[in-house]
Formats: structure tokens, C-alpha cells, sequence
């Protein structure tokens, strides 16, 4: 009996340790309250100091002339002779909240060296969020280097002309930024089903939209990338999950379209001006 009962102990610690390690297998589930943070940002780079060494250095291969260097840009001449008027032409060209975060940051009378850096400085934190961005959805934190985004995203010529503009680099990184969060804290509102973490990331888009209208296309190219990262190879999230996500999203960026478009006719009301054709047309 003693034998019978020996086998049948080590017959079920064999089961249960066949099941311990079928549950190992199974791709670990997504934490429902507070996936990103500013501590989870800030642990994820110090998780990977080469590949901040290496983004730095890419961004400084691409940047550096222009970082500590005094070159002008196209806009920088107007800048400098008729501020007002500049400035006035980015309302019309539907860019009000470029303006308020100038005065904001204290950046409305120009300086080409601080510009320059900011640029740069801007760029590779916006990068560094997609990062995260990226990695958290696709829940390989410990093997989705910074690095594998950052590197092509900075050195990238595609961001080129946006950039070029030394006078608006900086805030166009700023936004891109923006963006990241936004979409970072659209997944935490939709795995923690918490409405006013979805309202923050609507401001947030929103905000994003005010600085460039670009982002707009971002922000719908975001959702595709994090949508596309979030449920590749995923057996554990259904149809139904997949087609309520991308409602969710289309509802929080049909809501701040919204709110920047009524925001935006206010600003063109106020300093009495129209949209520019050159945005018509795009639009």
C-alpha cells in the first residue's frame, strides 16, 4: 500500500508539474491597471543603457551640425523681421496650439541655438516613447530594445523637412511625443475599462493636433502599429476584443478631431483670419 500510494504521489507531482510548465508557455496576460507610467518609462531605459548610448549617438550623427551649429533655416529670416505676422500665419494654417505652447514655454522671441538644441533634444524623447510604446504592447519588455526603434526613427530622412524648420523642430517633436501618450494611455483605459483615463487621452490627442496637423495622420498610423503589435500571434484576446479596440480608438480620435476643429474655428474667429489653402488642400 505504502508503494501504491509513493506512485500515485509522484504520478500527481509529475501532473502538477506538467501544468506549471504548460502555464510558463502560455504568453503572460496584460496587467490591467497602470501598464505605462513615468516609472515604467524611466525603468525601461535604465533596463537598457547601450541602446540609449547608441540613440544618442545616431541622433548625433544626424543632428549634431544643427545642435551646435548656427545655420538658419528657411523660416528664420520672417522669423526675425516680422514675428507677428509669422506667427499670425500659423493660425490660419490651423497650428493655434503651436503658438500658446510658445508663449508657454517661454520660447515666442526666437533664439537659433536654443531652437537647434531643443530639435534634437525633442526628437529622441519623442522616439524613446514609441519605444516604450511599442514594447509594452507587444509585451516583450526585456527584449524590445530601445534601439531597434529609436535608431531608425531619428536617422530617418523622412522627418527631415518637419524638422528642417528650426523655428517649429522643436515643438514637432513635442508632438510627436504627444501622441505616444496619448496612445499609451488609450490601452490602459481600454484593459482598465476606466472612462476618464480614455478622456485624457483624448486631450492628449487633441493637444497633439493644435501643434501640426500631421499628427493626425499619426495617430492613426499609431493605432494601426499598436493594434498590429498588441495582437500578432495573441490566442488570448477574441474577434469581439480585437473589433472593440478599434472602436475604441476610432472614438477617441473621431472626439479630440472634434474638439480641435471647434477649438481651431474659435482661434481663426478670434485673430480674425481663414485656414490656408495649403492646408485646405491637404485636408
Amino acid at each position: 500500500m505504502a508503494s501504491i500510494e509513493a506512485i500515485g504521489t509522484k504520478t500527481s507531482s509529475i501532473e502538477d508539474s506538467n501544468t506549471v510548465s504548460v502555464s510558463e508557455v502560455k504568453r503572460p496576460s496584460i496587467p490591467l491597471r497602470d501598464k505605462y507610467s513615468l516609472r515604467g518609462f524611466m525603468k525601461y531605459l535604465q533596463g537598457n543603457p547601450w541602446d540609449m548610448v547608441l540613440s544618442v549617438f545616431f541622433l548625433f550623427m544626424g543632428y549634431e551640425l544643427k545642435m551646435f551649429g548656427n545655420s538658419y533655416s528657411i523660416d528664420t529670416e520672417a522669423m526675425m523681421q516680422v514675428p507677428e505676422n509669422l506667427y499670425r500665419s500659423w493660425v490660419g494654417l490651423e497650428r493655434f496650439g503651436l503658438l500658446a505652447l510658445k508663449k508657454v514655454l517661454g520660447l515666442y522671441w526666437y533664439n537659433n541655438a536654443v531652437a537647434s538644441f531643443l530639435t534634437a533634444m525633442c526628437l529622441l524623447l519623442a522616439a524613446l516613447l514609441w519605444a516604450y510604446l511599442l514594447a509594452g504592447a507587444s509585451n516583450l519588455k526585456g527584449k524590445f530594445h530601445p534601439a531597434f526603434f529609436t535608431v531608425p526613427f531619428v536617422a530617418s530622412p523622412i522627418l527631415a523637412e518637419m524638422v528642417g524648420f528650426t523655428l517649429t523642430g522643436a515643438e514637432i517633436g513635442i508632438a510627436l511625443g504627444l501622441v505616444a501618450c496619448s496612445l499609451m494611455l488609450l490601452l490602459n483605459s481600454w484593459f482598465s475599462k476606466k472612462w476618464w483615463v480614455a478622456v485624457l487621452s483624448c486631450l492628449t490627442a487633441f493637444a497633439a493636433f493644435t501643434l501640426y496637423l500631421a499628427m493626425v495622420t499619426v495617430f492613426i498610423t499609431g493605432v494601426a502599429m499598436v493594434f498590429l503589435v498588441l495582437f500578432w500571434d495573441d490566442r488570448e484576446h477574441d474577434l469581439l476584443r480585437r473589433i472593440v479596440f478599434i472602436f475604441v480608438a476610432a472614438g477617441i480620435f473621431v472626439f479630440a478631431y472634434a474638439f480641435y476643429k471647434v477649438a481651431n474655428a474659435a482661434a481663426m474667429k478670434m485673430y480674425h483670419v481663414t485656414t490656408n489653402a495649403y492646408i485646405s488642400d491637404q485636408s
